[in-house]
């Protein structure tokens, strides 16, 4: 069991939840343990393991998994000419890796967002390394604007982010900068296990503006395969 920066990392899982140097520690993805569950995190817990899990990469992260969810976030966009697309919570950049093999040529600009620096890091490289567009990241957290244009993006996607603790400036913000009838994707893979507080995000969208359109709650991983996925994933329009 390694302790980095609050998050617990162990190659033997051992349940749900653990003790550690008498904390109490939930299960996240197969080999992490977080000190509290996801949307009550303290920021600099997310940031924390933003970080670890960009360092364990493929140890811990399922690529084909990961993959086969943008993807399929990425089937709710309207494919139009010069699509500027915001990545909230960009992590190593992977999303660049799903536009690059699939040939994704409609979109022109991409900007990478997250709340921890080291990750803008790294998805800027893993987005300059993939892609001949217009890319750029920043910082995101709960201190500051983003320095973006109102009404001057077309898509905003999330993946594997937003059943984290959003905050009023953060959501605001995608807002601000979505173009009227642009399109806001996410997914919530544990929708199902923190119920209330999925619920509260969505309420808290439409509060801000955002319109719900499509809510699905299951995919197929991969084309003409068993492999069944249970996710919400949210689309949402301005």
């Amino acid at each position: 069991m390694k302790n980095y920066q609050n998050i617990l990392y162990t190659l033997n899982p051992e349940g749900d939840s653990i003790s550690f140097d008498n904390k109490q520690y939930y299960r996240y993805m197969d080999k992490l343990y977080i000190p509290n569950i996801p949307s009550a995190l303290e920021l600099q817990d997310v940031i924390a393991l933003s970080e670890i899990r960009i360092k364990l990469d493929k140890s811990i992260i399922n690529y084909n998994y990961t993959k086969g969810t943008i993807r399929k976030l990425f089937s709710y966009f309207p494919k139009t000419d010069d699509f500027s697309l915001l990545d909230f919570g960009s992590g190593n950049g992977i999303l660049s890796e799903v536009i690059k093999e699939d040939n994704l040529s409609y979109i022109k600009k991409l900007t990478g967002v997250d709340a921890c620096e080291y990750a803008t890091v790294q998805s800027l490289i893993t987005y300059e390394n993939n892609l001949n567009i217009e890319v750029q990241t920043s910082v995101f957290d709960n201190s500051k604007a983003l320095n973006i244009k109102s009404n001057s993006i077309d898509g905003i996607i999330s993946s594997f982010v937003m059943h984290f603790k959003m905050y009023d400036i953060q959501l605001n913000e995608l807002h601000r900068v979505l173009k009227p009838s642009g399109y806001f994707v996410y997914n919530d893979y544990v929708y199902d296990k923190y119920t209330s507080n999925a619920r509260r995000l969505i309420k808290k969208l439409k509060d801000i503006g955002f319109i719900l359109i499509k809510e699905d709650t299951e995919f197929f991983l991969e084309p003409k395969s068993n492999t069944l996925k249970p996710q919400r994933i949210m689309v949402f329009t301005k």
